[in-house]
């Protein structure tokens, strides 16, 4: 799409609105201004053949990586399918038999929780990127389906995200539509655009989310924000994302032990003597 774009078809497009903005600033400030030279500095100063070749290396070393991480978590994903059964007897026979009866219940309550949260994840990618899709195509977005999907994965990363999402969709809209006047139909488009999905992400906050934290974890609302919150500031978009899984076991944990531990449950009733 970004190649079909031609840069002067999409000057000319933008030649009148430079100009009417211009003239606004010339009238409160009484300086002409020349927006086209200002950001034609800047983009030249910025894209330069030492930044090209730059941003060719970190692609070319992203790829490499995104590569290697593809290989590596379907290699492992295999054996732990393949092997499930021996992986389980071996992490098994690191336990004392006295605490086996406690670990099979810890193991099952985390399996089901997990598997609730990450069906659940699932259907609000899905919902997400249905309503999406609904929404941008019936305002007749082109490549309605590639933003839906998009907006639909990245809804996975807490708040970050549908952010992301969004500005995506926009961003798309108006190199996918420079043939269009820009203030009378460009514009009202992307305005559009980002009223819908807008709306799908409010949806998706007020209805979809709670059901799914809720059933799941089983936490308030205000502690999935704050360990969200904590995880994101710590370990950026991965913490993120593993924060509410890893929560769930945490939580799974000390309820177990804090209810069935025979050592604590010693300590109680020492005390309590």
């Amino acid at each position: 799409m970004i190649t079909q774009i031609n840069p002067q078809e999409l000057m000319e497009s933008l030649a009148k609105p430079i100009k009417q903005l211009e003239a606004v600033i010339k009238d409160y400030s009484g300086e002409h201004i020349s927006i086209k030279s200002y950001l034609t500095g800047k983009v030249t100063s910025i894209i330069n053949l030492s930044a090209i070749s730059e941003w060719i290396n970190i692609l070319t070393t992203l790829t490499g990586d995104l590569f290697i991480a593809f290989f590596a978590i379907t290699f492992i994903t295999f054996f732990f399918l393949k092997d499930a059964e021996l992986i389980t007897q071996s992490i098994y026979s690191t336990i004392p038999s006295s605490f086996r009866a406690e670990t099979n219940i810890i193991a099952s309550q985390v399996k089901t929780k997990l598997t609730r949260y990450f069906a659940g994840i699932c259907i609000e990618v899905f919902l997400v990127f249905t309503f999406n899709a609904i929404g941008l195509w019936l305002i007749g977005v082109k490549s309605f389906l590639l933003i839906a999907l998009f907006t639909g994965i990245i809804n996975v990363i807490p708040y970050v995200g549908p952010l992301i999402g969004i500005i995506f969709g926009c961003a798309i809209v108006l190199t996918a539509n420079n043939e269009l006047l820009f203030a009378l139909e460009l514009m009202p488009l992307i305005g559009y655009t980002a009223l819908i999905m807008v709306g799908t992400q409010l949806l998706d906050n007020i209805v979809l989310q709670p059901i799914i934290y809720s059933n799941s974890v089983n936490a308030h609302p205000l502690e999935i924000f704050l360990v969200i919150l904590i995880t994101g500031n710590s370990y950026g978009i991965i913490g993120m994302i593993i924060a509410i899984p890893l929560y769930s076991v945490i939580r799974v944990l000390i309820k177990e032990i804090r209810e069935n531990s025979k050592f604590l449950n010693e300590i109680y009733v020492s005390g309590n003597k």
